[in-house]
């Protein structure tokens, strides 16, 4: 019976080789990127999940004439937050790759932040050295990842060490313990990020 039916199954398909061949195609390709858009959202949502307060961190975007909306404001919005009502925790960094020197060493394309005293508080990654709200409350401050510290100075007691970052000298302050959780905020440094001072009014200039 079942032999029966197979061959049954096959002159029929013989029949009609064409259209069988474009519905085996069709819902393959169907199948295909259902399963694509499926990792695609799952990716997405996989990161920033072990924030402690990740359902109420906010990214401030801006809209620039002639470039839209960017993910970036101007380093003023600091200063008019407190007119906003609700918000517990203020925080602005950037992220850059850099070259360090440290330990007698030369280290090329490093994730470097530049983040502010907030910066912890707020992402609350894991520090095994330092208190979240002191590791970058003075100026030249720095923090860094335990695999970067082994990295450069083959361990991860390393506050007090300095390193050379852009130019400038930074005291290591902190240690951070590598996340076990995908995020957008990898970093091997973390260094206090030193405004100039006289910050220019027309900084607004562009905003809208």
């Amino acid at each position: 019976m079942i032999r029966q039916t197979i061959k049954f199954a096959i002159r029929s398909f013989r029949k009609t080789a064409f259209m069988n061949w474009l519905n085996i195609a069709s819902l393959t390709l169907g199948l295909t990127v259902f399963f694509l858009i499926s990792l695609f959202l799952y990716q997405e949502s996989s990161y920033e999940k072990d924030f402690s307060r990740r359902h109420d961190i906010y990214q401030v975007s801006t809209h620039f004439y002639n470039l839209g909306d960017l993910a970036w404001t101007s380093r003023n919005l600091e200063l008019v937050m407190d007119q906003a009502s609700g918000v517990e925790a203020f925080t602005q960094f950037d992220n850059r790759s850099v070259k360090v020197e440290a330990n007698d060493k030369e280290f090329e394309s490093i994730r470097a932040l530049t983040a502010d005293s907030s910066f912890f508080k707020i992402f609350d990654f894991e520090l095994l050295i330092g208190q979240p709200e002191l590791v970058l409350k003075e100026p030249h401050l720095a923090v860094i990842n335990e695999g970067f510290a082994t990295k450069v100075f083959g361990r991860a007691d390393v506050v007090g060490e300095s390193l050379d970052l852009m130019g400038e000298t930074y005291i290591i302050n902190g240690v951070s313990k590598s996340p076990q959780f995908k995020t957008q905020l990898n970093f091997d440094l973390v260094v206090t990020k030193d405004y100039m001072k006289g910050i220019q009014d027309d900084l607004w200039g562009s905003i809208s």
